[in-house]
């Protein structure tokens, strides 16, 4: 296999092997016996190209390839502590993608989560870095955005990890992740927010059963608690733009919300509101 800026017959240089995937329109069936094994060369064209191209939806193009790489990469890649944000965050989102599309083992679930959970970290070091000094895409609001999307990421790889495996703590792990991450956007990415919040409060749901199912009244008290603010945010955002939300979802939503009262042991008042 030749990598890229090795010569190739005659001593003329190859042309580097990112830029024959970017300009190749027949897809990735001419280029299956260039694909690279050295981790260092997987990353780059990770980095330049396929994090890029796949980052909205894997793409007939080069889905299928990104997907291998990712994978081979994020299982041999102990961590992303060290590595630029915006990789990290591109890394994750095409993850997130492989793992909407199933098939994957727990431990890749995992990877990813603890990957999301390092990119929120990074962007704690950033803060600390003086505005002038870091890359201009890194300036305040869009840290809250990368910190938030981490999050919400990391939630949901922690619920496919819960789905896998029926680890109690990764739905822990998944209320978590989602409900900071409705916290940071609420301000700044309120329809996100409260989908956010959605999803921690259906995770918040299953704990309140599995606490009530252990009959541990102070962790029943507390998923209940929290589990009804959830369903409050999505509710208040609901109100203040019903024009985002589809009338089935607000009405699931109150549905489950008086329905999470009653799971709770809360009093149940005919003509009781949600609000």
């Amino acid at each position: 296999m030749i990598l890229s800026g090795s010569p190739g017959a005659g001593g003329v240089a190859e042309q580097p092997l990112e830029e024959r995937v970017s300009n190749d329109k027949t897809g990735w069936s001419s280029l299956r016996t260039l694909v690279p094994t050295d981790p260092e060369e997987i990353e780059r064209l990770l980095e330049r190209v396929l994090l890029v191209e796949n980052y909205d939806r894997l793409t007939e193009k080069s889905g299928q390839l990104c997907v291998a790489l990712s994978v081979n990469y994020v299982n041999r890649t102990p961590s992303v502590r060290e590595k630029d944000l915006l990789f990290v965050k591109r890394l994750t989102k095409v993850g997130h993608h492989i793992l909407e599309k199933g098939g994957n083992p727990p431990a890749f679930a995992e990877k990813l989560y603890q990957f999301n959970k390092e990119g929120v970290r990074i962007v704690g070091d950033l803060r600390l870095i003086p505005l002038e000094e870091r890359r201009s895409i890194y300036f305040e609001k869009n840290l809250v955005v990368f910190e938030s999307h981490l999050l919400a990421h990391a939630g949901y790889a922690a619920r496919v990890r819960y789905n896998l495996a029926r680890h109690i703590s990764s739905l822990e792990d998944s209320f978590n992740a989602d409900y900071e991450a409705a916290k940071i956007s609420a301000g700044s990415e309120p329809d996100f927010s409260a989908m956010t919040s959605l999803f921690a409060a259906k995770t918040a749901s299953l704990l309140l059963d599995h606490a009530r199912f252990h009959r541990t009244s102070k962790k029943t008290a507390y998923w209940a608690k929290k589990g009804i603010e959830c369903y409050r945010r999505f509710l208040d955002y609901c109100e203040a733009h019903p024009e985002r939300q589809s009338r089935a979802m607000t009405d699931g939503a109150k549905s489950k919300l008086i329905d999470l009262k009653i799971r709770s042991g809360d009093s149940y008042r005919r003509g009781w509101s949600p609000r």
